[in-house]
């Protein structure tokens, strides 16, 4: 699973994910990079794999960790934005169907 956020100041303009791994991570992180859009960065560390199940109103047993593999991923690239300083890079764009 990857996350991609569009970072403008401190608020997620945009967010969009990749995955191929199953349906459950699919749901997860199609309901995580809706809910973060629009909030600041400190606001978007605070949702909970909790709230993504709550949000998508739960999900089977089997797919439970798919909510905290979204949340450590969104963790990932929030750390990512910090660690490298990263602030933009006009050769990355993404890719929306029209």
């Amino acid at each position: 699973m990857a996350i991609c956020l569009k970072i403008e100041g401190d608020r997620i303009q945009e967010a969009t994910f990749l995955s191929d791994i199953c349906i459950g991570s699919i749901s997860a992180a199609s309901m995580l990079t809706e809910k973060v859009k629009y909030l600041t960065i400190a606001q978007a560390t605070r949702i909970s794999a909790e709230e993504i199940i709550e949000k998508l109103g739960g999900l089977p047993q089997q797919y439970m960790h798919c909510a905290d593999l979204a949340k450590d991923t969104l963790m990932k690239a929030i750390n990512n934005y910090h660690q490298t300083g990263f602030k933009e890079a006009p050769w990355k764009k993404m890719y929306r169907r029209t």
